[in-house]
């Protein structure tokens, strides 16, 4: 299978890499059928969108319909908030925002440091709003990143406007479903884009927020106008050049689009696949009969010895003694910047720090956080070069030079590519976080209790449920009882990743998902398996499960 997330690696920010010369592709004439598919995939897509986002802003709608019967101050908003949060995975962080403009209340609890903050450079007018609901992107100075919100006014019985409901909106669980599920096991690249132009979804994630438009229109390409296009009108087909780090190649995709219009603004699905391609960096001829880790330690011991200049360079040598049709090293910064890999020389210089695969595990995150543990093996899905980028289960060797920087090399599994089922990904986080909900309605220990319960109403056999205190002991588990009692630090999975460690860091830096590959208690054959943690409070916190088993 193709890589999803080229989506626009494969669009934008490739015409700004230096160092490799661009080959422009002028705009050709495609026979109809090849749309076909693409036209007949983006409509299928908006209608899943659409239907999902009616649900939500259904949901939406009511919430601020009670709000607006009651004071902005009363505790039942943080408590309708906090049911809307439970409910709605897709949501990383919900606000009430009063007429100043002042935040009000919010969950979940990580975002309550803003109660009090007064929003600025937003203009929010609702005496000339046509619409009880839209989409907004804004531009959070303070964290440096792209939030993307659906809003919706809140009004008195009267009539009088009394703030707004601000639903900050993780694209990839809100998308992603739609999306995901129409194009596991398919070619096609997919993105998403609002009536400005702005990057609403892309597996990149690094990518969202950033206006498409503006980035390609700095590249020379007509690009740019291809893009507007897409945006302006509502349906169409188009080819358009592209460079893709993900394929390592130019190439010229046969695009078709529809728009989802809205009150609340427009959201044009693209639906594109490949037609031509050149390569620009040769796949690997030399090989190697070396194991993974003792390659990854000749390039450890390279870099000892010579220092980081001449190691990266070394290492960025496509020709060079780092580069196998096995193993290719690659050097990371302990900030996430990527300081050389021979294969994907543009990105040389890119902060990677937020990059995440395809089920939403943090990949750079996990990298870093293995070589500040001393080193050893992580494990995540990424597309394999050598099979038309397949997405295949990576085993990864990591090995820290110093405190700064380390390097790394991975292999692909001869296990067959699986695949979280996104909307059952959604599904564990709804669930964690009503576990946590009824904990902190009831106590902890009534919590633990009912999770333990075989017959309580927590039990599912299709996700795996733990509970975990604040020494690292597993306090409940009712899918396999014998952990209850034992520690999870040691935990290692069968290529010795450590996955112990991997999950406490996860919840205790406020939760995300993980993987675990162990056998099954059942069929004692090894399984890779998604976990989501999520702290309860500083005394414990929760991991839900879901194995990699599912087939689009």
């Amino acid at each position: 299978m193709r890589s999803l997330s080229s989506l626009f690696i494969c669009i934008l920010v490739v015409f700004f890499a230096a160092g490799i010369g661009c080959i422009l592709f002028a705009e050709s004439s495609v026979p109809a059928e090849t749309y076909d598919e693409q036209t007949a995939l983006a409509e299928i897509l908006l209608n899943d969108i659409a239907n999902h986002t009616s649900e939500l802003s259904e949901s939406l709608l009511l919430v601020a319909a009670y709000q607006g019967t009651i004071s902005a101050d009363d505790p039942a908003v943080s408590k309708s908030l906090s049911d809307l949060y439970v409910n709605n995975p897709s949501s990383t962080s919900i606000y009430r925002v009063n007429n100043d403009n002042v935040v009000v209340a919010a969950v979940p609890e990580s975002a309550q440091s803003r109660i009090g903050y007064q929003i600025t450079g937003f203009d929010f007018d609702p005496e000339n709003m046509s619409a009880s609901l839209y989409l907004e992107m804004y531009h959070r100075q303070s964290r440096d990143s792209t939030d993307l919100s659906l809003l919706v006014p809140v009004y008195s019985p009267a009539g009088e406007y009394e703030g707004y409901i601000a639903f900050v909106l993780n694209p990839d669980l809100f998308f992603g479903p739609a999306l995901t599920k129409a194009a596991l096991g398919r070619g096609e690249v997919i993105f998403l884009l609002n009536d400005d132009g702005e990057i609403l979804y892309c597996q990149e994630n690094t990518l969202i927020g950033n206006n498409a438009i503006q980035l390609a229109d700095k590249s020379g390409f007509d690009t740019a106008d291809i893009l507007s296009r897409m945006v302006r009108e509502k349906s169409g087909t188009a080819t358009l050049p592209a460079y893709s780090y993900g394929f390592l190649k130019y190439v010229t995709l046969s695009a078709a689009w529809d728009t989802l219009e809205t009150d609340y603004g427009n959201v044009t699905v693209v639906v594109s696949t490949v037609t031509n391609a050149q390569w620009t960096v040769d796949i690997p001829s030399a090989t190697t009969n070396d194991t993974l880790e003792s390659f990854v330690t000749s390039a450890y011991l390279y870099a000892v010895e010579n220092g980081r200049e001449k190691a990266c360079a070394a290492f960025n040598d496509p020709n060079g003694p780092f580069v196998t049709q096995q193993y290719v090293i690659a050097a990371f910064d302990t900030n996430g910047t990527l300081l050389a890999d021979a294969l994907r020389p543009n990105l040389i210089g890119s902060d990677r720090s937020i990059l995440t695969d395809s089920n939403g595990v943090q990949i750079l995150q996990t990298l870093v956080q293995r070589a500040s543990q001393g080193g050893g093996h992580a494990m995540y899905l990424h597309p394999n070069p050598m099979h038309d980028q397949r997405l295949e289960i990576k085993s990864s060797y990591i090995q820290p030079v110093n405190e700064s920087w380390f390097v790394v090399a991975g292999k692909y599994l001869d296990e067959e590519p699986t695949y979280a089922d996104p909307c059952l990904k959604n599904e564990i986080i709804q669930y964690a976080r009503s576990v946590k909900q009824y904990a902190l309605d009831n106590d902890r220990d009534a919590a633990v209790a009912e999770m333990n319960n075989p017959d309580g109403i927590f039990f599912r056999d299709d996700v795996l449920l733990m509970a975990v205190d604040a020494d690292d002991i597993v306090i409940a588990s009712p899918n396999n009882p014998t952990l209850i009692g034992t520690s999870i630090t040691g935990i290692t999975d069968i290529y010795g990743a450590s996955i112990g460690r991997d999950i406490l860091s996860s919840a205790h830096s406020g939760g995300g998902m993980q993987y675990q590959y162990l056998p099954n208690q059942f069929t004692h054959e090894s399984e890779m398996t998604l976990i989501y943690t999520m702290p309860v409070d500083d005394t414990w916190f929760l991991a839900a499960g879901i194995p990699l088993t599912w087939e689009p």
